[in-house]
């Protein structure tokens, strides 16, 4: 019985460190040292839909009492659209184009920065950006122990995910995420999705980092990220 043990033990422990050099690989092929030309993404509609939604956001933020009460009344299942009201700001056949906006809403490129990505001499990497993804400053990934850190936030919990689908996009990487709510209102989440795309090479990043008192953030960061997978500083 003591040597099943010790064998069970060994067993464990060569499966661990294999699923450790699985979880460096994937890092080390998805995130290379250098500057990458990148593009901020976020959920959005068609442009024609988008106008449409300023109009019922408007309209419906106009009259806060009316929509608590409406939708209260109505008895829909999950997913369904509430019903069509004038109250609504817009005509019927609008609102019937924001439902049907809504299976077209995906991430889309809004503007541009650089990712950059730096070898520590622990061997860790440093992960910052320009312009909207500086939010990334003070981001760092061991790859030794599979840790994230960020600010006074960290995540062990590292999965690998192939594919990983995430925000409408397929990728094969890896996740961290870390949530814990302490009493009696105390919340703080750590999470990074790092991969690349199954059709094209380009790398793809979701971040989230949040610390909050009961309804009050501190720190509310999510961002969206995909960049081109060569460095800018190579000469071409």
């Amino acid at each position: 019985m003591k040597h099943l043990i010790v064998l069970l033990s060994v067993v464990a422990f060569l499966h661990g460190t294999a699923e450790a050099q699985d979880k460096t690989a994937i890092l080390n092929r998805t995130m290379k040292a250098g500057t990458f030309e990148a593009s901020i993404l976020e959920m959005r509609m068609p442009d024609d839909a988008t106008a449409i939604m300023a109009k019922f956001s408007q309209a419906v933020a106009a009259k806060p009492d009316w929509i608590q009460t409406y939708v209260a009344s109505q008895r829909l299942n999950p997913g369904e659209p509430l019903p069509y009201h004038e109250n609504m700001g817009v005509t019927e056949r609008e609102y019937a184009r924001l439902i049907e906006a809504k299976a077209e809403t995906k991430l889309r490129p809004v503007s541009n920065c650089n990712l950059i990505v730096t070898s520590n001499a622990d061997g860790s990497l440093a992960v910052t950006g320009s312009g909207g993804a500086a939010v990334l400053n003070g981001l760092t990934i061991d790859s030794e122990t599979m840790t994230i850190r960020y600010k006074d936030l960290s995540s062990t919990d590292c999965s690998v995910v192939i594919p990983k689908r995430t925000a409408l996009v397929s990728i094969n990487g890896l996740d961290w995420n870390t949530e814990k709510v302490t009493p009696p209102s105390t919340l703080t989440a750590l999470s990074l999705t790092v991969g690349r795309y199954t059709d094209t090479t380009h790398g793809f990043l979701e971040f989230r980092a949040t610390k909050a008192v009961g309804r009050a953030a501190s720190m509310n960061h999510h961002l969206y990220l995909q960049w081109k997978p060569k460095d800018r500083r190579t000469k071409r």
